[in-house]
């Protein structure tokens, strides 16, 4: 069986503060060249990612960590449908002014 290899995985999160969102925390998981080389020759070789907290290499435990300092998983809401970015914001806009009754 032929394996795909998805192996790029940048985080970033961001914090919704006046109507903008900040950058709070940017992480990059991924397949280093030489494990995806192992990859490619033998099917049965570990996947194994490499892991970058705010451009310093960290363990796969330090970078959980670190999201889990700054975002709480369980509160974490899955869209059922993902919108642009622009749209997302006058969405957010729009639901402010009614909670406001304008």
């Amino acid at each position: 069986m032929k394996r795909t290899i998805m192996d790029y995985y940048p985080l970033t999160i961001t914090k919704l503060e006046d109507g903008e969102f900040r950058e709070i925390g940017i992480g990059l998981a991924y397949l280093s060249d030489a494990d995806r080389e192992h990859l490619i020759a033998d099917e049965n070789y570990p996947y194994i990612l490499t892991y970058e907290w705010e451009d310093e290499l960290v363990s796969e435990e330090q970078f959980n960590a670190n999201v889990a300092e700054i975002y709480d998983m369980e509160q974490s809401v899955y869209p059922e449908e993902f919108v642009p970015y622009d749209e997302f914001l006058k969405g957010l806009k729009k639901e402010k002014l009614e909670e406001a009754n304008y």
